[in-house]
């Protein structure tokens, strides 16, 4: 074998250093098993790499289930143009369903490209917070639905005819804290939603299945998950719910009922909070007081931006464009 190697070389090598070569390589490789087995390191720069490599091969497979076919790179006017068929690159997804703004006239801006694989990420990623935050603090219950608990989020301003409690840093850390904790419920509550209406839709898994399946996905997923490779790579831990599509989603249908229930208590008390300190009042001298007021209206604010956009069917005008093409 290497005297074929060596003659395969387009410049003169010696077969014997094939030889010195694979003991090389070999070496480096029996290495590279230790270190990425070994637990105990965390952190090394081959395990963060290798957790960078899975999350790069799965991104590849949400692209080719949800996202449209590419387009040509060469403009078919121009001399050089050759029409390619890309079509087998990618699942049917795209021609069975369309995100749509919820709260807009048109079509959603974020999603204008009909890239569904990155909302399906967001979406994951958002879940898997969720998950994280009802094993912390859900207790008994298994969710989370305790919100606002801390001491300063209780009394908030005081009542009305009482004297006007001043904030502290402290306090208002504590508020924005237990605001964060809601935006995280919400948000998963809301991603959870959008996964569910997606998978569940007519057709999707079919196209999902005549193009290759979940199979490596959650090989890779496995993978990353026995390798523990989160710790190394905490933005892509959300990998480790894909090690079985069909669990994760019987799952999310499980608790369906039980988390519409605790979107209604995160609006509720969102509301409850805005009220509590006050947050649309207009009198200089409660916000001359607390001009923290601010900061957590502005917080509360942000959670309008948790939502996902709502799938359809392809509109018409989206195919008469694509036909145009």
């Amino acid at each position: 074998v290497r005297k074929e190697l060596s003659e395969s070389m387009p410049f003169h090598w010696p077969s014997q250093r094939f030889v010195k070569a694979a003991k090389t390589y070999r070496g480096e490789l029996e290495d590279a098993r230790l270190i990425i087995e070994d637990k105990s390191g965390m952190n090394t720069a081959l395990r963060s790499r290798l957790g960078d490599f899975i999350g790069r091969a799965i991104r590849f497979y949400f692209r080719r289930f949800f996202d449209p076919v590419p387009l040509n790179l060469t403009n078919e006017h121009h001399a050089n143009y050759r029409h390619v068929d890309l079509s087998g690159v990618r699942s049917r997804v795209c021609d069975i369903v369309e995100m749509t703004d919820p709260d807009g006239d048109g079509r959603d801006t974020a999603a204008a490209d009909g890239s569904i694989s990155s909302v399906f990420s967001y979406a994951l990623r958002a879940v898997h917070a969720l998950f994280a935050i009802n094993a912390e603090k859900g207790g008994e219950a298994k969710m989370f639905s305790v919100f606002f608990s801390s001491e300063a989020s209780k009394v908030g301003l005081g009542p009305s005819r009482a004297p006007t409690v001043v904030l502290s840093d402290s306090d208002v850390d504590d508020i924005l804290a237990d605001i964060h904790d809601v935006h995280i419920v919400l948000q998963g509550i809301k991603a959870a939603k959008f996964l569910r209406g997606l998978l569940h839709w007519p057709g999707v898994s079919a196209a999902i299945k005549d193009a290759g399946g979940w199979n490596k996905v959650e090989t890779y997923a496995s993978m990353f998950e026995t390798l523990t490779l989160s710790n190394a790579c905490p933005e892509e831990a959300y990998f480790t719910l894909l090690g079985n599509i069909s669990s994760l989603l019987k799952r999310l249908d499980a608790d369906a009922e039980a988390m519409a229930d605790i979107e209604r208590i995160c609006e509720d008390s969102l509301r409850t909070c805005w009220k509590r300190f006050r947050c649309g009042t207009k009198s200089k001298g409660i916000l001359q007081q607390n001009p923290h007021i601010a900061t957590i209206a502005a917080y509360l604010r942000d959670g309008k931006s948790l939502s996902f956009p709502a799938l359809a069917e392809p509109s018409e005008e989206s195919s008469s464009e694509e036909e145009e093409e």
